[in-house]
């Protein structure tokens, strides 16, 4: 069964294209779904109108992602994490925490626009690609640093100093 597309559908086209599936799939999800029309000789004259919009359209989208695109060079997303001897996270920094950190750095980008494979299990340094456009993709350095505390080292004079003989009461100091 031959349909137009009205939006675009991964792995199918684009809109405006005019494409053979099968009678089931376009009965029963394309048409309605809305994704689609059916390929009737009115359908296909107003095709032309659709295509010259919806080119606009795309054009106007691409710009908006260079924008994005610009603004996103050189951004490090830093994540601060327990992690065990190894380096091995206890947790994970998954594509909803990167948004999040990018929604608190003013940019708008959807989780399903990263394109992490899976969850960040180590510590280290990350380029992970972010999906602006169909045809841009920019990648973000991610930088996910142990928490671990360093030890602080008492010199050997400060434990033997003795401690001084008027000390002010305070909630946590026993009562004497």
């Amino acid at each position: 069964m031959k349909v137009i597309l009205k939006e675009e559908v991964d792995n199918l086209g684009t809109v405006g294209d005019v494409v053979d599936v099968a009678r089931g799939y376009a009965r029963n999800f394309l048409l309605p779904q809305g994704l689609a029309l059916e390929a009737t000789a009115h359908n296909i004259g107003s095709l032309d109108k659709k295509r010259r919009l919806h080119a606009e359209k795309t054009a106007q989208d691409l710009e908006a992602a260079r924008v994005v695109a610009d603004t996103l060079d050189g951004v490090v997303l830093e994540f601060v994490m327990k992690a065990g001897e190894t380096g091995k996270l206890y947790g994970s920094v998954t594509n909803m925490d990167l948004a999040g950190a990018l929604a608190d750095q003013a940019f708008d980008i959807e989780r399903k626009q990263i394109l992490l494979r899976e969850p960040i299990k180590r510590l280290g340094r990350v380029d992970v690609p972010i999906k602006l456009h169909r045809d841009l993709t920019v990648s973000v350095t991610v930088a996910v640093i142990g928490d671990g505390e360093p030890e602080v080292e008492i010199p050997i004079e400060a434990e033997a100093a003795p401690a001084p003989a008027e000390q002010p009461m305070t909630a946590e100091s026993p009562k004497e």
